[in-house]
């Protein structure tokens, strides 16, 4: 059984265990299913604190099964981590399995979830033997967008974005200022509510805004006023007096696409840079749910000469999964070599020598004592001086509202 099948066999039975654990007819197998889930989460999971958030998450909503991809990665991570775990979660999944068979004819299935969600069977490439969950969340006939808005260019840039993907996605879009209390809070209110009569009139769909009090954490407001209405991602104008250092994206489980020019006329193609990390399959979810509604060619581009080996065998094994992807779901794709040694690199050049429309960013997990931030190299290709806008995702850190395992979701 290859560390793939085991974590997706771990997670399964966790799913099992935390439902079983709350019901009367499993009191006597209760300290075997508590010694199971404290395994997987005290030995098991890898000590970071994206992970130990995921496993909170998922301990509270088992049925959640953008959480359920995650926890599989997690999982796998952990098993590479620590090889020598593997016979414990063995001998571990054989007593739940014996548990299982013993309650069968007690066994109750899983509720029935608020949200329909469209399962496609697992994606196996045979080169990287890893599975990547595809299931794209349905799309809800008031799917959520929320635009932030300063009443500069920029802002009205990523007004029209949001027009445009919402009447693709028969989206609903919340338009979101802050200004301080008094009578800046009225003006704001006022001048938004103008902007809303004339935008209402260019479209068929429901148009909202929120003037807040620019007071206390102003990114976290953000966050939870997306959590709260349930937008499936958030357009952050470049020129913005929220995060002009976009650390915002970097501590977000939505996903953010950031503006600094009016949209093309047609979205035609999409940077998605390859690189050695195992968490980049996850941003198939992303890939496979913009098809749904835009026909277009992603550009597969890494970087043409890196040195390390092992770096250059995981990029290769990498690109072989998404190709085989993108072949098994019918969605176009390119190659491109880009003539660098470095990752940062590629996304801007190779958006630039393709003429592409898009970028999508998979930043990397970096900590400060403030949280979490982007790098000075991920800064940069928001910040590209070409003016394409980059489509930022967090597929580990967290719930991603957006896709299956985290975007537009």
């Amino acid at each position: 059984m290859t560390k793939t099948e085991l974590s997706c066999r771990a997670v399964e039975s966790l799913k099992k265990t935390l439902q079983w654990k709350e019901k009367e007819s499993f009191q006597n197998d209760r300290l075997a299913l508590s010694i199971f889930i404290s395994f997987i989460k005290m030995k098991l999971l890898p000590k970071k604190e994206s992970a130990e958030f995921v496993f909170e998450n998922f301990e509270k909503n088992p049925f959640d099964t953008k959480l359920e991809g995650k926890m599989e990665v997690w999982l796998e991570l952990g098993l590479e981590e620590h090889p020598d775990l593997e016979t414990d979660l063995l001998e571990k999944l054989l007593n739940i399995s014996e548990i299982e068979t013993r309650n069968s004819r007690i066994f109750t299935s899983e509720p029935k979830q608020d949200v329909v969600e469209v399962s496609d069977k697992p994606v196996l490439d045979a080169a990287t033997n890893i599975k990547v969950e595809t299931e794209i969340q349905s799309i809800q006939e008031h799917s959520q967008i929320l635009v932030l808005h300063d009443f500069n260019a920029h802002s009205d840039f990523a007004i029209d974005y949001s027009l445009r993907i919402a009447k693709k996605m028969k989206g609903e879009i919340t338009l979101l200022h802050f200004a301080k209390k008094g009578k800046d809070h009225i003006i704001a209110t006022q001048k938004i509510t103008s902007l809303l009569q004339k935008k209402l009139k260019e479209s068929d769909f429901s148009l909202h805004a929120k003037v807040k009090d620019k007071e206390g954490n102003l990114n976290q407001m953000v966050l939870d006023i997306a959590s709260d209405i349930k937008a499936k991602f958030i357009i952050l104008p470049m020129e913005n007096s929220i995060s002009s250092d976009f650390n915002i994206i970097a501590g977000s489980n939505i996903p953010f696409l950031v503006v600094q020019a009016a949209p093309v006329d047609e979205l035609k193609k999409i940077v998605f840079p390859i690189d050695d990390r195992r968490e980049l399959k996850l941003m198939l979810n992303l890939v496979k749910f913009i098809s749904k509604f835009f026909n277009v060619e992603y550009q597969l581009c890494k970087p043409l000469h890196l040195s390390i080996d092992a770096i250059v065998e995981k990029t290769t094994n990498n690109l072989n999964f998404v190709q085989s992807f993108m072949r098994q779901n019918e969605i176009p794709f390119k190659i491109v070599d880009i003539d660098c040694k470095h990752f940062e690199e590629v996304p801007v050049r190779c958006a630039r020598e393709t003429g592409s429309d898009m970028i999508f960013l998979l930043p990397r997990e970096s900590v400060s004592l403030h949280g979490y931030v982007l790098s000075s190299d991920e800064k940069k290709i928001i910040e590209n001086k070409e003016k394409i806008p980059v489509f930022c995702v967090n597929p580990l850190h967290g719930i991603v509202q957006g896709f299956s395992s985290g975007v537009m979701y």
